[in-house]
């Protein structure tokens, strides 16, 4: 098996161990342009999850500053939380389908 696609892979698959660690590292070491192109796609896909995240507890310290609507808030941070989550799980099956993919190609 060559090298590049182990790396390509490990990539993707590091949403398990090291989120943004190793690709990252990758991205530096290896020399390849397309496990360059493969470790900024898990990049980025390791950060959408975080930013979403971000996001929602925006919506909860605005909401708990605001505190102007007792029943509507706590919707809207449950429903928050649901598509966080969402948003994790799709991206971590995009993640492993796609280094399942480098390897076999």
């Amino acid at each position: 098996m060559d090298r590049n696609k182990v790396f390509s892979s490990l990539c993707y698959f590091s949403v398990f161990f090291a989120a943004l660690l190793f690709p990252i590292v990758v991205y530096f070491i290896v020399d390849d342009n397309e496990v360059k192109t493969h470790a900024k796609k898990s990049i980025i896909s390791h950060i959408i999850p975080f930013i979403a995240s971000i996001i929602l507890a925006g919506v909860f310290i605005g909401g708990a500053f605001l505190n102007t609507a007792e029943v509507v808030f706590p919707w809207i941070l449950v429903s928050g939380m649901v598509i966080v989550t969402v948003i994790s799980l799709a991206v971590t099956i995009y993640n492993i389908v796609q280094g399942i993919k480098v390897l076999i190609d």
